[in-house]
């Protein structure tokens, strides 16, 4: 008896679920011309990893069209040492804590695709005073033969006090092309963050953004992601 009352009842609340399901689609259906709610422009133009790292570069420059200075940039920074800090307590990244400074955020150089000695390409760099950082994008692709460890020597030749970012998407992925990781983690030479992490700066940017046409961007950026 127990058994056909549960029964009954997971029968009506699917029939109610599927009648409110039904009634929400006639509403979105009804106003869809004037909200659009499935497009996106990322739908148009595209989605990789060239693109992806293109518009994280264009929202860390501070002197980029976004026209928000560097407040994005500070915020990026803070989610670095936030992260760094949550792995390893108690440890301070100095190098991250010089580029809090406003000044050398406003004198910031971002570059996309900067290319080393031997003709390989870093997806981003953000060059401050004498620090220098960059960020590897790994979406998919595999990394090359020595890639990270060759990308940290080439920042590291230039600004002794550089560090490597490494952005993937699969939190789990390790960084398998350099050496000494953990300990290059730690002393704060390499920093590992994955898409969650960009997901949390977008939000940041969201609150600290004054131009609704940006914060809608953004928007965007974080439905693609």
């Amino acid at each position: 008896m127990e058994d056909e009352v549960k029964k009954e009842d997971i029968t009506n609340l699917l029939n109610q679920v599927s009648v409110v399901v039904g009634n929400i689609e006639k509403v979105r259906k009804a106003y869809e011309p004037q909200l659009a709610t499935k497009f996106s422009i990322f739908d148009i133009v595209g989605f990789d990893e060239n693109m992806v790292s293109a518009m994280i570069a264009h929202l860390l420059n501070p002197k980029a069209t976004h026209a928000q200075g560097n407040v994005f940039l500070k915020t990026f920074i803070d989610r670095l040492y936030f992260v760094f800090q949550n792995e390893f307590e108690n440890s301070s990244h100095s190098s991250i804590e010089e580029l809090k400074n406003a000044s050398l955020l406003d004198k910031a150089c971002v570059k996309t695709e900067e290319t080393t000695d031997i003709d390989r390409r870093i997806d981003i760099t953000v060059k401050m005073g004498d620090i220098k950082f960059g960020i590897e994008n790994k979406l998919w692709a595999e990394e090359q033969s020595n890639q990270l460890e060759h990308y940290l020597d080439y920042i590291q030749k230039d600004c002794p006090k550089g560090f490597l970012v490494f952005l993937r998407i699969d939190p789990k992925r390790e960084a398998k092309t350099i050496s000494n990781r953990k300990e290059r983690c730690k002393n704060g030479d390499l920093i590992v963050i994955d898409y969650n992490d960009i997901l949390k700066w977008l939000d940041e940017c969201i609150k600290v953004c004054k131009a609704d046409n940006i914060r809608w961007y953004l928007k965007e950026f974080q439905q693609l992601i």
